[in-house]
């Protein structure tokens, strides 16, 4: 118990070998599906438009791509089978948690823009040979457009200044799901989910009710963008923290997230 939370990066290596050696192949064809999806949004869309319209893809999307991913993390403890096998390898807990969040959250957040990528290069190539005047094939702007049409649902701005807040965003799903992982790690996707469309919701009574009692940090939508912006950090620390303690609490016997 003693040497349980230490780091060692050989060890650290070893787990992260193990861990994608046991769920690289499930990985590698939700990511197919993945950039299948992505290929034929961006294909329809350019065709839909004739490449009038920014070449983008619905910023939801890429969330849930990213929390599919994320909610594929810490698959050792579904069951106490997984559990004995997974809880009892020689790495510590430090490094079980360090190669899930590597793996499937920051992994995960890089794999599904890949994905958008090859998919804005894929609707190039299939489409290249059919521009014509009233085909427009722009070039490889999903990613760009995409976090632009995020921060363009409540105000105005350019790729850079867009990005962060994009990428603010997939670390709040992904965070979230990652949590979600530990809690449920049966069915845990579609847990969460319910778990976040519940706090969807209480944001939304908060900010129509304050709004409602001309609470000054609610008067404006963007006050509220701000004010939320700031919980969604708080909920991102929290799943981070809360995660690590449920995950080093977690034991052989019980599957429950509170024992």
């Amino acid at each position: 118990m003693n040497t349980n939370q230490i780091f060692d990066w050989s060890r650290f290596t070893a787990t992260l070998r193990k861990d994608w050696a046991g769920n690289g192949r499930l990985i590698l064809l939700v990511l197919a599906g993945i950039y299948l999806l992505f290929t034929i949004y961006l294909i329809g869309g350019n065709l839909e438009s004739r490449g009038m319209e920014g070449n983008s893809i619905s910023p939801t999307l890429t969330f849930l791509a990213m929390s599919l991913i994320a909610s594929l993390g810490f698959s050792g403890l579904i069951n106490k089978g997984k559990r004995t096998d997974y809880l009892t390898t020689s790495s510590s807990m430090t490094e079980k948690f360090a190669a899930n969040a590597l793996i499937y959250v920051i992994g995960g957040i890089v794999a599904v823009l890949v994905c958008l990528g090859l998919a804005d290069v894929t609707r190039m190539a299939v489409l290249w040979f059919f521009r014509d005047d009233s085909l427009l094939v722009s070039g490889p702007t999903a990613f760009a457009n995409t976090a632009i049409r995020y921060v363009e649902m409540w105000q105005y701005g350019d790729f850079w200044s867009c990005l962060p807040k994009y990428l603010f965003n997939c670390l709040w799903y992904v965070s979230l799901f990652m949590l979600g992982s530990i809690l449920w790690p049966k069915n845990s996707f579609s847990k969460t989910l319910i778990a976040m469309l519940v706090y969807w919701i209480i944001m939304g009574i908060i900010e129509l009710y304050g709004s409602n009692f001309s609470f000054s940090i609610f008067t404006e939508h963007e006050n509220f963008m701000e004010f939320e912006r700031c919980i969604d950090g708080i909920v991102i620390i929290l799943c981070w923290v809360g995660g690590w303690y449920l995950f080093k609490h977690k034991n052989i016997i019980s599957l429950k997230w509170w024992k």
